[in-house]
């Protein structure tokens, strides 16, 4: 049960870093935007990596990610 939350503990951090960055932009600060987003290709991709490694992979992460 609490192995399958990691993956979507990923998708979260990756949420974050995206509305983080949107926050940067609006404020016109790019860089500290740029890191987040790129942060958050990271997590993305960790994200389902984790998953099929797990082999924890569940209807609702899938739906969570997209």
């Amino acid at each position: 049960m609490y192995r399958a939350i990691l993956p979507n503990l990923f998708t979260i951090g990756n949420l974050f870093c995206g509305f983080l960055a949107i926050h940067y932009i609006l404020q016109g600060s790019f860089r500290p935007a740029t890191w987040l987003i790129l942060l958050g290709a990271v997590l993305d991709k960790m994200d389902g990596l984790i998953a099929r490694y797990m082999g924890k992979d569940s209807r609702f992460g899938i739906e969570f990610d997209s």
